[in-house]
């Protein structure tokens, strides 16, 4: 699958629509997240975490950019982007109304940046 970066984000940046579900159920929420190769876990926002009833797993020392590390209650979600599906992947809330696709996720997918294109191009690893 190609995508062009949405333009929404200055500078451009590569962003796929994701549909979030609660993990075992079919209620789902769908959201924009940013490809984001520097954060460790997903970040998902906090409307979603509500709408799906996601109850804390764990917590994790997490810090954003340039802020003080923080607790926070990590979620499971499964998710559905680029034609498959990745089960119980761990995420944070977040304020945004965009997520964070990190590498818990990103590690399951053969994602390619052509910068200089302004592209995204997404492939289960599985499928070849």
């Amino acid at each position: 699958m190609k995508r062009p970066y949405d333009r929404r984000f200055a500078p451009a940046a590569p962003v796929l629509r994701v549909r979030a579900f609660r993990p075992s159920a079919l209620a789902s929420v769908d959201f924009d997240a940013k490809v984001d190769t520097g954060a460790d876990l997903c970040a998902i926002p906090a409307q979603v975490v509500e709408a799906l009833d996601l109850s804390a797993e764990r917590s994790v020392r997490a810090t954003g950019f340039g802020g003080p590390p923080q607790e926070v209650p990590v979620y499971r979600i499964d998710v559905e982007l680029a034609g498959f599906r990745l089960s119980r992947l761990e995420a944070v809330a977040t304020a945004r109304s965009w997520a964070l696709l990190g590498r818990n996720a990103l590690r399951h997918i053969d994602v390619r940046l052509d910068g200089p294109r302004e592209q995204l191009t997404v492939r289960n690893r599985s499928r070849g």
